[in-house]
């Protein structure tokens, strides 16, 4: 909640290359909460602007699916092995990696099985993920 989609899965008008997540803009400094619960597997945190992309993996062994939340400032506090439950605060709303602040967001993808990083999009003509509206749909969430 208080977030608003820009841009769906393969929703890239401007940007050449697929889309394979969902973009969510909130205001800088919002809450990010995880989507799913799960484990943390991977964590890189980058720097504002395009210092270094920041990203949390979180695997969910029983939907064998991979969260990945991209462009946000992790908590600190956040380890590799962590469990995390859904609806906790993961990170900060930020605009880390290839972002600016006038377009702050958090890149959220929905990869199969245990995957530590995003799919490539920029450039790259080829969708590696499925499409995740009836996952999202599944876990209660209204996405397009």
């Amino acid at each position: 909640s208080g977030g608003r989609v820009t841009c769906g899965f393969d929703g890239y008008t401007s940007t050449p290359g697929r889309h394979e997540g969902i973009d969510i803009a909130r205001s800088i400094g919002s809450d990010v909460h995880a989507l799913v619960a799960g484990e943390i597997i991977y964590i890189a945190r980058g720097s504002t602007g395009g210092g270094g992309l920041s990203t949390i993996s979180i695997y969910n062994s029983s939907l064998n699916k991979t969260v990945i939340y991209l462009h946000t400032a992790p908590l600190s506090s956040l380890r590799v092995g962590q469990k995390i439950k859904r609806g906790q605060v993961i990170a900060d709303e930020s605009w880390r990696g290839i972002s600016s602040k006038s377009a702050a967001h958090t890149h959220v993808e929905m990869r199969p099985g245990r995957q530590t990083h995003a799919a490539k999009s920029v450039n790259d003509p080829h969708l590696d993920n499925p499409n995740p509206t009836s996952f999202w749909h599944s876990q209660g969430y209204n996405v397009r």
